[in-house]
């Protein structure tokens, strides 16, 4: 018996709001009643190792932390979560998948903060993801991640080369599906615009969790995309602030109004923080 359990610590968009931390999502697996669970960490936003604490999740359980895209608020919870995990006294390498282009800088920013392997006590293993996309990464405990580009950073491609100063930006932004024994979640991460869900239908199904965004996209947008599509549950986090001014339901409905008359016939749950779905 194999329990999935997925704990939403954090679902602002990029600006965090009163009611939600930055976007922080951690899958929970427990492969028996007498095993202690692993977790999968979905970016790392501003405050992720301190929620860690108030959820009772295990930071030495964390196998693997995946950062989607370059953006600071899907990363800058990350020293942190390493720090605190040194302080536990952590012994077993830690798998952090990021972007190629991060990598060097984000090791660069942990020397900075004095999280180096003399005072760590244990391994990073750097994954790039540029070097893996669309081939299944192993995981711990027979998991798999596939990671696929998106687009999520095309329109800052094209404003620095008006500016004529692109430098080394490589604009790498990445959705991925989690497979564990039976089960599948896709990790939307930030799309592009509100169509951006369509650059996933090659890819998302089938799915037992479609985690996604109403930062850049909109309710009637990502109803069309759902509509007829073999997804049995979607959960909805990174939050514009201007959904805040609608009610659960009004942006239900607005969700089933795109989605017209071919309908939904998953689940769907609007997420807060400290938001649990068990699957």
């Amino acid at each position: 018996y194999m329990a999935l359990q997925v704990t939403f610590l954090g679902t602002a968009s990029g600006l965090p709001t009163p009611g939600r931390f930055g976007q922080t999502v951690v899958v929970g697996v427990k492969k028996a009643d007498h095993d202690s669970p692993m977790y999968f960490v979905f970016d790392a936003g501003d405050g992720a190792s301190s929620l860690l604490m108030r959820h009772g999740i295990d930071h030495l359980a964390i196998e693997a932390i995946f950062i989607s895209h370059m953006h600071a608020d899907h990363h800058g919870g990350l020293a942190q979560v390493v720090k605190t995990s040194m302080h536990l006294q952590r012994s077993r390498p830690l798998c952090i998948l990021a972007p190629g282009e991060g990598i060097a800088p984000l090791k660069a920013y942990l020397a900075a903060s004095y999280l180096i392997d003399p005072f760590l006590k244990y391994e990073i293993n750097w994954i790039p993801i540029d070097e893996h996309v669309g081939w299944p990464i192993p995981l711990a405990g027979d998991a798999h991640l596939t990671a696929v580009a998106n687009t999520h950073l095309n329109g800052y491609r094209r404003r620095l080369e008006q500016l004529s100063k692109q430098g080394s930006y490589r604009f790498e932004s990445y959705s991925c599906a989690l497979d564990i024994d039976s089960k599948r979640l896709v990790y939307t991460g930030n799309l592009r615009g509100a169509s951006g869900h369509d650059e996933l239908v090659s890819f998302v199904e089938p799915c037992d969790l479609l985690i996604t965004e109403l930062a850049h996209t909109d309710p009637a947008e990502l109803g069309r995309f759902l509509a007829g599509r073999d997804i049995a549950h979607t959960a909805i986090a990174h939050f514009n602030r201007k959904w805040d001014q609608l009610s659960d339901q009004e942006l239900l409905d607005l969700i089933h109004q795109g989605a017209g008359k071919t309908g939904i016939s998953g689940h769907i749950t609007l997420t807060r923080d400290g938001t649990v779905i068990t699957l």
